[in-house]
């Protein structure tokens, strides 16, 4: 499993909340954030360089927003860096979280959607692909990976094996595994690859999200089809082919952190 590590800008001022962002981020065990407060570096050239090397050497720079930190100069310089590291176009996953705005528990759940690596597998009936296409368009704007059959499909390859391996790779992501349902993907033959697809993502350990597509109110897909005999368990998300895939991808992440 390959580490990712995070430097936490704040003030020291703020260490309270900031030990919950630091101990949430931790859950996770791909996860290595930092702390720490360099008493034996009194010379400020020397610091600044220090910071500079640390936040260039992660993969994350989280900020932790308060008043304290935009009095801080040292935050203002590490912010600065960022801001000079993004425009000469060096890519790194930058997160603010206003830690003055937010109570304990919101400062833990504001951490944990932000830091969540965004992973997903889409399935769904060819005949969808207008709308499967509209929302992979929409997960990717938002920071996904994706993985469809029109992205993960090999030349020479197995089906059965590039599907498997790339619903196992979500799966170890902690990711969500989205299925489009309708009518064609859940009729005879189609629906054995869905279901099939599905129990993969539910026994890997992905979230599993079924979106009910529907068009002017009607649904798209009937209630009494053997996908929802053989999970009875999982609820849907219901979403009009032609709303916001924006609005649609809001709710895939609240379904997923409300399921955890």
């Amino acid at each position: 499993m390959q580490k990712e590590y995070f430097f936490i800008s704040h003030s020291h001022l703020d260490i309270r909340k900031v030990r919950l962002v630091r101990n949430t981020i931790e859950q996770d065990e791909r996860y290595e954030p930092i702390l720490f407060f360099l008493k034996c570096v009194e010379d400020d050239e020397e610091l600044n360089d220090l910071l500079k090397r640390e936040i260039g050497a992660r993969d994350w720079f989280v900020y932790c927003k308060s008043r304290n930190a935009e009095a801080s100069r040292y935050v203002c310089n590490e912010l600065a860096y960022i801001r000079g590291l993004k425009e000469q176009g060096m890519t790194k996953n930058v997160l603010t979280i206003d830690i003055d705005g937010l109570d304990d528990e919101q400062i833990v759940e504001e951490t944990r959607r932000q830091t969540w690596k965004r992973h997903a597998f889409l399935s769904y009936s060819h005949k969808d692909v207008i709308y499967a296409t509209r929302l992979v368009h929409a997960l990717e704007r938002r920071g996904f990976s994706v993985q469809w059959d029109l992205s993960i499909f090999a030349p020479g390859g197995l089906w059965n094996v590039q599907t498997g391996d790339a619903i196992r790779s979500v799966a170890d992501h902690k990711g969500v595994h989205i299925v489009l349902l309708t009518e064609q993907s859940c009729a005879a033959g189609a629906s054995r690859f869905v279901m099939d697809e599905t129990e993969l993502g539910l026994t890997s350990g992905s979230t599993v999200i079924p979106v009910c597509l529907e068009s002017g109110g009607r649904s798209l897909v009937s209630m009494d089809t053997p996908f929802f005999r053989m999970f009875p368990d999982i609820w849907c998300i219901s979403f009009d082919i032609d709303g916001d895939y924006d609005i649609l991808v809001d709710k895939i992440v609240d379904y997923r952190f409300k399921t955890l």
